[in-house]
């Protein structure tokens, strides 16, 4: 017994005197997805691990090893008149073609050893996503991790910011 509906049923109409038959089940099909939730699994390790490049004019000879410079005769007078050594001023112009927010961020933890990045965050008002990244990308040869979480800058780092903040 077929039974069509056009439109909303009336009190006289009895929806127990109907007569169902319950449909057959549906089957998906079988497919072997192993190769996909594979590479799912491999994108997904990869989230998180991205560096981003270093941004700068590349420096002749500073991935040269620094026993070949004699750092006691070979001095440079820089525009203000001050004697450093060659490798010193690889060094300087390194730190100083890494940008404004990334020299902010070195003077910031070189001033406050062991604050955290959500500190630098208050301070200096740039974005924690964009403090994070500089700090595990393109500064992280400049600054150190502490046990307590906190930053903080590598001893020699000190002596080349003085030394850029003295040419500037």
């Amino acid at each position: 017994m077929e039974v069509t509906v056009n439109g909303p049923l009336t009190e006289d109409e009895n929806l127990e005197d109907w007569d169902w038959t319950p449909a057959g089940e549906v089957h998906a099909p079988e497919i072997d997805d192993r190769s996909l939730r594979e590479e799912a699994v491999q994108i997904q390790g990869l989230i998180g691990t991205f560096r981003p490049p270093e941004h700068g004019v590349l420096v002749a000879g500073f991935a040269d090893p620094l026993e070949d410079f004699d750092f006691g005769e070979k001095l440079v007078i820089s525009s203000q008149g001050h004697t450093t050594p060659q490798a010193e001023n690889v060094l300087v112009e390194r730190i100083a073609r890494l940008g404004e927010v990334a020299l902010d961020l070195l003077r910031y933890f070189s001033d406050n050893p062991g604050d955290r990045s959500a500190h630098a965050e208050q301070i200096l008002g740039y974005p924690l996503s964009d403090i994070n990244k500089l700090l595990s990308g393109s500064l992280s040869q400049y600054l150190k991790r502490n046990g307590s979480g906190g930053w903080e800058c590598h001893p020699w780092v000190l002596d080349q910011l003085s030394a850029l903040d003295k040419s500037l």
